[in-house]
């Protein structure tokens, strides 16, 4: 008991710390809505408060007959709130529950028993609601204690029950809605945090995928450079002993490396099972082309002049037009597909050209291919664009520094 009483105070404090002191931040109700509902919004209350003024200064001086200043302010005190709801209702509420608070202190007969004026009774209920709906439940309750104590005040007797009553019950009523919306904005952030987690987590799992490509590249060279220095004292036994000792250094180093590689690269494959099969290369780009074409999608292919490109750029340019070839049969449906990689002296370029698509494309999934080819293609100093052609169709084109691969020493 000793605790739920500590949680209600708790709250309670809490409720009147937020009803007195709080500040309206930016409004956040309307964030997300389409722009013709806001403005539909605005336009609304701004016209309720300029139709509103002269309809509750009339109201006001009819009910207090000669005292037109008081019936000015009166007017102005019930329709203020609907001019502050969208950008401060809790300042709204403060508003409409000081005109409650002081409005039968204006002399004159107000309409019978009641102590307000008509129109004020549910500018004020509105902003309670908005309130309410944004700050949640300890401010919630606070202000319905806070509207019930002037309600007691100024209708005592069975009038004040039945309205107490009929508060509290839409206070139960605005607590439900707005837990259900608390909930719905959790749920919300929770799905923002898992999709950044599952963005960053296939990011880090394509890095190490490119990494691991990368390994089984320049791990081939350096087994033969170990092994091309290992055997040079024999292949060439008039070698001098000097000439011996650095051959002998140079295997060392490659060894070494190597090492170093393969312990680097079990911390990044983690639990994944190796890669057996061979990297693909420039080679292997028609049997790709012709895979894509047995699915669907009509691909043409130019490669001219890729003769002695290096293992490392032939993987991450295979990888560039395996990745938008997907991307094509999955956005642009059946549309045309030119691919071309040539090559300039010691520049290699990969271009992926669709055609704009009969049908309207799928929406996209949030994958992160072209965030994976522009880290392969960085990773080796070259570089990838990629939007819309301007025919509405879309291009994929990579550059690469491409010298030629130097040959194998026997």
């Amino acid at each position: 008991m000793q605790t739920i009483g500590r949680r209600i105070a708790r709250h309670g404090w809490r409720g009147v710390r937020t009803v007195v002191t709080a500040t309206d931040p930016a409004p956040s109700w309307l964030a997300g809505r389409p722009a013709p509902v806001r403005r539909a919004v605005v336009v609304l209350l701004t016209t309720a408060t300029v139709v509103g003024f002269p309809l509750c200064a009339a109201l006001a001086a009819r009910a207090h007959p000669g005292a037109d200043g008081w019936a000015t302010l009166v007017g102005l005190a019930e329709v203020a709130p609907l001019a502050l709801l969208i950008r401060y209702p809790l300042l709204a509420w403060r508003v409409g529950w000081l005109a409650a608070l002081l409005t039968p202190l204006a002399p004159g007969d107000p309409w019978g028993s009641w102590a307000w004026d008509p129109p004020q009774i549910p500018v004020f209920v509105l902003a309670f609601t908005v309130a309410a709906l944004r700050y949640g439940r300890p401010a919630l309750w606070t202000m319905w204690a806070l509207m019930v104590a002037v309600l007691w005040l100024w209708i005592p007797g069975p009038d004040s029950i039945g309205g107490s009553l009929a508060l509290a019950a839409y206070a139960v009523l605005l607590d439900a809605l707005a837990g259900r919306a608390g909930a719905r904005r959790a749920l919300h952030r929770q799905a923002e945090l898992t999709r950044a987690e599952y963005a960053r987590r296939a990011a880090l799992e394509e890095r190490a995928r490119i990494a691991r490509e990368l390994h089984d590249v320049v791990a081939h060279h350096m087994s033969l450079i170990a092994v091309q220095a290992e055997t040079a004292p024999y292949r060439h036994p008039e070698v001098p002993e000097p000439v011996r000792a650095e051959f002998a250094s140079i295997s060392a180093g490659a060894r070494e490396a190597l090492a170093d590689m393969r312990r680097l690269l079990g911390t990044l494959r983690g639990a994944d099972p190796p890669e057996r099969a061979p990297q693909p290369t420039l080679d292997d780009l028609p049997a790709l082309v012709e895979g894509a074409r047995r699915a669907g999608v009509p691909v043409t292919l130019d490669s001219t002049g890729t003769a002695g490109v290096p293992a490392t750029v032939g993987l991450c340019a295979y990888r560039v037009v395996q990745e938008s070839l997907s991307n094509a049969a999955r956005h642009a449906g059946r549309a045309p597909v030119a691919v071309a990689v040539r090559r300039d002296t010691d520049l290699l370029r990969v271009s992926v050209v669709n055609a704009a698509p009969d049908v309207p494309p799928q929406p996209r999934t949030g994958g992160h291919g072209l965030a994976g080819m522009r880290e392969r293609v960085t990773l080796l100093g070259g570089t990838l664009s990629a939007g819309l052609d301007g025919a509405g169709g879309f291009a994929v084109v990579a550059t690469f520094p491409c010298a030629d691969e130097p040959e194998d020493v026997s």
